[in-house]
C-alpha cells in the first residue's frame, strides 16, 4: 500500500475519532475540511519545504550583505507589533483545538492518543493539523526582522527555522499516528506565549523578569517532551528497529534541547547572570529565547528612542527577546 491510499484508508477511522471537541466549537469550513485530501497534497509537493529553506538561507545571506551596504537599519515596530500579534492569535486558537487531545490522554492514557491512527481526521484538529505544517513556511519571516534591523543572525536561529519546517513537513507526509498531534500541541502552546511576549515587547509592555525565564524553560521542557513521545511512541509499536523517522525525530529534538540549555547557561547562569559580551554574540537572536541583562548601567534617551524595544524591569533588568523582535541591550 502506497502513501496516499494509506492516507485514504485512515479516513475511514474519523468515524471513531476519539478526540471530537463539542460540536459548538467546530466551524462550518473546519467540519468540511477534508483532511485526507490535504494530505495527499502534502505528499505530492515533498520537495517543497527543502527548496523554502535553500531560498532561506540563500535570502538570509543575500539579505545580511545587501542592510551592511546600506548601513542604516529598517524601523519595523509597527510591523513587528502586527506580526507577532498575528502568529499569537493564530497560535493561541491552535492551543485551544488541541485541548481535545488533553482530554483523550487523561481519559484513555498516551498510549491510545499515540496509536490511534485517525487522530489526523478529527474534526477541528484535521485543518489545524494542516495550518501546522504550512505555519512553518510564514515563520520563517521572524528572520526577515533580525536582517532588515540588522540583528546578528545566529546558528540557532537558522538552524531552527529551517529544521523545523523539513522535519514537520516531513513527518506530515510519511505518518497518520498521534504523533505528530503530540508536537503539534505543544508547540502551539509555547507559540502561544512566545509570541504574546513579543508583542507586548513590541509594543512597549513592560514584562516582568520571571516570565521571561519562564518562556525560555518552557522551551527547553518542550524539547525534552519532544524526545520523550517520540520514545514511548517507539515503545509502544514494539517495533524490530527504531524506524528513520523516530531516530531523526530524536536526535532533532536533542539537538534542540543542548543548544536551549547552552544559550540558557549562557545567558541566565554564567557570570552570576550577567550577560557576557560573548553569550550577546553568539546567542542573542535564537528562535523564541528570552534574555535578560542585569547590568547596573542605565539606557540613555538616545540609545531608547534607537530601539524602542527593551524595556527596563525594577530598574535594573531588561528584558529582550531574541527572534528577531527585540536585542539585548
Amino acid at each position: 500500500m502506497n502513501v496516499t491510499e494509506e492516507l485514504m484508508a485512515t479516513a475511514a477511522a474519523a468515524a471513531q475519532c476519539p478526540a471530537k471537541p463539542p460540536v459548538y466549537l467546530v466551524s462550518k469550513f473546519e467540519g468540511e475540511f477534508t483532511c485526507t485530501a490535504a494530505l495527499v497534497y502534502v505528499v505530492k509537493f515533498w520537495w517543497l519545504p527543502w527548496v523554502s529553506v535553500a531560498l532561506y538561507l540563500a535570502s538570509v545571506a543575500l539579505g545580511m550583505r545587501l542592510m551592511k551596504a546600506r548601513g542604516k537599519p529598517f524601523d519595523l515596530r509597527n510591523a513587528l507589533v502586527a506580526w507577532n500579534t498575528g502568529l499569537a492569535v493564530f497560535s493561541i486558537c491552535g492551543s485551544l483545538r488541541m485541548v481535545a487531545l488533553l482530554e483523550l490522554v487523561y481519559d484513555k492514557g498516551m498510549r491510545f492518543a499515540l496509536m490511534h491512527e485517525g487522530y489526523a481526521q478529527c474534526r477541528g484538529q484535521c485543518m489545524w493539523a494542516i495550518l501546522f505544517l504550512l505555519s512553518k513556511f510564514v515563520e520563517l519571516g521572524d528572520t526577515a526582522f533580525i536582517v532588515l534591523r540588522r540583528r546578528p543572525v545566529t546558528f540557532l536561529h537558522v538552524y531552527h527555522h529551517s529544521t523545523v519546517l523539513v522535519f514537520t513537513y516531513w513527518m506530515g507526509s510519511i505518518t497518520t499516528s498521534g504523533l505528530l498531534p503530540q508536537y503539534m500541541a505543544i508547540n502551539y502552546f509555547i507559540h502561544s506565549i512566545m509570541y504574546s511576549y513579543y508583542a507586548c515587547m513590541a509594543y512597549g509592555i513592560r514584562v516582568p523578569k520571571p516570565i521571561a525565564i519562564g518562556i525560555t524553560c518552557a522551551q527547553i521542557a518542550q524539547m525534552f517532551y519532544g524526545v520523550y513521545v517520540t520514545a514511548a511512541f517507539y515503545q509502544y509499536t514494539k517495533a524490530t528497529g527504531m524506524p528513520l523517522e523516530l531516530r531523526v525525530a530524536c536526535c532533532v529534538y536533542a539537538s534542540y534541547a543542548l543548544l536551549f540549555i547552552r544559550f540558557f547557561v549562557n545567558a541566565y547562569l554564567r557570570n552570576n547572570g550577567r550577560l557576557t559580551s560573548a553569550a550577546l554574540g553568539n546567542n542573542s537572536k535564537n528562535n523564541g529565547v528570552v534574555t535578560m541583562n542585569n547590568n547596573n548601567s542605565k539606557k540613555t534617551a538616545a540609545a531608547a528612542a534607537g530601539e524602542g524595544k527593551t524595556n527596563q524591569v525594577n530598574g535594573t533588568w531588561k528584558v529582550a527577546i531574541v527572534n528577531g523582535n527585540k536585542k539585548a541591550q
